[in-house]
């Protein structure tokens, strides 16, 4: 195989591995849980975002699907857009699904 057709071998394959990429991230939130991960509501209190972070501090009501009770914690959202209407003081109801050893937040209303 000569050099010009394995250059251009590669540049179809790194194309295409660009177009998997921006597919990707093209998806809604809830893409992001884990297959077959469960999904769990709750109810909170924005106290704090961090957009660089891409964090939000939540003091949240129980969450019985989890066996949680009530208590504030900070959690990382799965796409940082979901961070844009979070103020502080704002009631939302949010969804989170475990990734790894941790839980994020993947769906704000």
């Amino acid at each position: 195989m000569n050099y010009h057709m394995l250059v251009s071998r590669f540049l179809v394959f790194v194309l295409a591995v660009a177009g998997l990429v921006l597919v990707g991230f093209a998806q809604p939130a809830t893409v992001w849980a884990d297959e077959g991960s469960q999904v769990h509501t709750a109810v909170g209190i924005v106290k704090e975002t961090d957009t660089a972070g891409r964090t939000v501090t939540l003091a949240h009501g129980a969450v019985e699907s989890l066996g949680w009770p009530a208590m504030t914690m900070k959690f990382q959202v799965a796409d940082k857009q979901l961070l844009e209407n979070l103020s502080k003081g704002k009631t939302v109801e949010f969804d989170i699904v475990k990734r790894g050893n941790a839980y994020v937040i993947v769906d704000v209303r």
